[in-house]
């Protein structure tokens, strides 16, 4: 199965459901809920990898004239600054040892961490499922790279047959042609590696599909 934002989304459900899927892959996959009714509208954490994006562009700002002239007229976004500033020296303390419950991955994702999705996704995981996980230059790749250890975690044997690409600088859609190209690239590559992924004739035997996972509603190294 292939999906892109929600349609990654069904495709890593029905891969945690559906003994007859063979593989995955999956594209800006988004471990948020979008705001609604009963999803609270708060805003993510700062993931750490987006905090250290932030303070690099700061950094590069440092010999820069103009930005000082900001800083200095108070143009610039200091909250924001703060805020990244302590994430990224938070996460050179020591931390809480990856876990796989329901309260690691809240305190990384925040309130709208779309815990069904994450079951979904160790589920695949722990069927040995090979997956692909594409993502751009989005929020998306920053939230997994928060989660992807509790999630390894949760199902090691599996992780083994999880492989990501980022495609620089890529929209969410990857609708420049050169990151469309990209994206054909490493999908094509990633099946001529996995070989058809025809699903093995005992899994295909199972039967009827099992109810998907419950959890939260609908709503991914280098």
């Amino acid at each position: 199965l292939l999906g892109l934002c929600g349609g990654a989304t069904t495709s890593v459900r029905a891969g945690a459901a559906d003994h007859r899927v063979a593989g995955l892959v999956a594209s800006e996959l988004p471990f948020l809920l979008s705001p609604g009714p009963g999803v609270e509208a708060a805003p993510p954490p700062v993931a750490r990898a987006a905090a250290d994006h932030f303070l690099r562009s700061y950094a590069r700002k440092l010999l820069d004239p103009e930005a000082w002239r900001r800083f200095l007229s108070r143009r610039s976004d200091y909250r924001s600054l703060l805020r990244s500033l302590g994430v990224a020296l938070a996460r050179r303390l020591p931390r809480r040892r990856a876990g796989g419950g329901d309260a690691w991955f809240l305190e990384r994702l925040g309130p709208r961490a779309n815990l069904g999705l994450v079951a979904a996704f160790q589920g695949c995981l722990a069927r040995g499922l090979p997956v692909l996980l594409l993502f751009g230059a989005t929020h998306n790749a920053w939230l997994f790279s928060e989660i992807a250890p509790g999630l390894a975690r949760a199902a090691p044997g599996g992780a083994g047959r999880l492989e990501r690409r980022d495609i620089q600088d890529a929209d969410p859609g990857f609708s420049l042609p050169e990151h469309g190209r990209a994206f054909l690239e490493a999908v094509l590559g990633w099946v001529a590696r996995h070989g058809t992924l025809d699903a093995p004739a005992a899994a295909a035997a199972a039967g009827p599909a099992a109810p998907a996972p419950a959890g939260a509603p609908f709503s991914p190294a280098p």
